[in-house]
């Protein structure tokens, strides 16, 4: 994930560096092993829609669509809790946002968001505008890689 900070795009993050970044919380979850390097899907998550669907790209499709909409309102509501300083809104939006990103494959976005909101719930911690612009920056990335995904033949 080239536009978050180094500190978030590494999977496995060192003690030392969670004890720098204590508003952001370190999580273990599978998520976090994502290879960046590897672009900002998992198109692996994808193709399984589209084996369960028989090998239709409709239902994929549809989920690609819902996150291209959805990503807009919550990073609007992200983006409003960051403005205001509100922890429990910062939560609500990065909580949302990781749910439909790991729908879609984008593991290390989720993977951020989920560090957003555990900062957020546990310590209070609201993320900086320029955090929140490096998550819109992804998201942007993540719809690209969508579109391509969808784009190419199977």
């Amino acid at each position: 994930m080239r536009h978050l900070p180094a500190e978030r795009r590494q999977a496995g993050h060192a003690a030392s560096e969670s004890a720098e970044r204590t508003d952001v919380p370190q999580t273990g979850s599978p998520q976090a092993a994502a290879d960046p390097a590897d672009g900002p899907i998992d198109p692996a998550v994808l193709e399984d829609l589209i084996d369960a669907a028989g090998g239709s790209k409709v239902i994929a499709e549809r989920v690609v669509g819902l996150f291209a909409s959805e990503s807009q309102r919550r990073l609007a509501e992200l983006r409003e809790a960051v403005e205001a300083r509100n922890a429990e809104r910062l939560a609500a939006a990065s909580h949302a946002l990781r749910s439909i990103s790991l729908n879609v494959g984008a593991a290390e976005l989720a993977r951020v968001l989920s560090d957003c909101e555990n900062g957020a719930r546990e310590g209070g911690a609201v993320i900086t505008a320029g955090e929140a612009e490096a998550i819109a920056e992804e998201i942007v990335d993540v719809n690209a890689a969508l579109g391509a995904f969808l784009r190419q033949g199977r």
